[in-house]
């Protein structure tokens, strides 16, 4: 999708909500992404527009995603 507002090297992520709303996806529809990680904008936006967030989780310093966690 090409966006006039995107900058070079900029992540699709940001522009998350702008693509949600473009695309106009029914409710209750799972919300995965590749190149993103969960984050409390993120949750907002999709839980706003009623969807299900599968984002993956990112692991942090001295601590391993749970095996559900690393499968979600």
């Amino acid at each position: 999708m090409i966006n006039k507002y995107y900058k070079k090297g900029e992540s699709d992520i940001k522009y998350l909500e702008d693509v949600l709303l473009k695309v106009k996806p029914k409710t209750v529809t799972w919300v995965k992404a590749d190149k993103c990680y969960k984050s409390n904008e993120n949750d907002n936006v999709i839980n706003n527009l009623k969807l299900r967030n599968h984002i993956m989780l990112k692991a942090l310093k001295n601590k391993s995603l749970t095996e559900r966690e690393f499968w979600f």
